[in-house]
């Protein structure tokens, strides 16, 4: 079986109850898939070769934390500060 086949069934198989999970191919062909099961969370990327990577509860709060706050919000203000940027560029032409 390939990696790629045995992503598709480990998130495609939903266990009892179900489990979140997301799937999706990023615009160079990635893959990447999130299953959260109990108290881990399976973290699956790659093209051919898929890596793996499991985070425990605490990581993965940590890592929405800085994706989320620290890089989305503080680092880029949700998209507003590329923005203003580009504002103040026509502004002074």
């Amino acid at each position: 079986m390939s990696p790629i086949e045995h992503i598709k069934r480990r998130v495609l198989a939903a266990g009892p109850g179900g489990e979140p999970c997301a799937r999706w191919v990023e615009p160079d062909g990635a893959e990447v898939a999130v299953v959260a099961r109990g108290d881990a969370v399976d973290l699956y990327f790659g093209r051919e070769d898929i890596q793996s990577a499991s985070l425990t509860p605490g990581t993965a709060f940590r890592l929405a934390w800085f994706l989320l706050w620290r890089w989305g919000v503080c680092a880029t203000w949700c998209g507003l500060r590329l923005r203003l940027w580009h504002w103040a560029l026509r502004g002074r032409a």
